[in-house]
């Protein structure tokens, strides 16, 4: 089956999970994060979900959502507060 969506790096998946790539036609494939994230560069694993003997059109067993999966944005530091004193006397 060709892919519908390409994989991307905005959904942020531990690399030991495998990512997804469904035989059948699979309706969660829009917003699973197995679907959708990229493959990891070293060691990638990629199941098939449809496979599973528990898998029906309606639900998936290995379904991730993709909205749990955002990559952390980066730590900017604290808050930098500025003191009543910090305007200066030439604003006064």
């Amino acid at each position: 089956m060709d892919r519908a969506q390409e994989r991307t790096d905005r959904i942020f998946l531990d690399p030991t999970i495998a990512r997804c790539e469904p035989r059948l036609h699979c309706p969660m494939r829009s917003h699973c994060a197995r679907y959708m994230a990229s493959l990891p560069a070293n060691g990638a694993s990629v199941m098939d979900g449809t496979a599973n003997p528990l898998w029906s059109p309606s639900g998936c067993g290995d379904y991730v959502p993709a909205s749990q999966c955002v990559k952390p944005a980066p730590y900017k530091g604290p808050e930098k507060r500025r003191h009543w004193n910090d305007y200066g006397d030439s604003e006064w």
